[in-house]
């Protein structure tokens, strides 16, 4: 969840760590090294 998090933040501007001008987010994850399930958010 907390990368779903940071995704969220750095996509509003709000991330403590933010990459300058984010529009788009890539949220990867899952239980090995091959991620299972992805996330794609951007900016409104």
């Amino acid at each position: 969840m907390t990368h779903i998090v940071e995704g969220v933040e750095q996509v509003r501007g709000s991330a403590i760590n933010q990459v300058k001008d984010a529009e788009f987010a890539l949220v990867s994850g899952g239980p090995a090294s091959l991620p299972v399930s992805s996330l794609i958010l951007r900016s409104a």
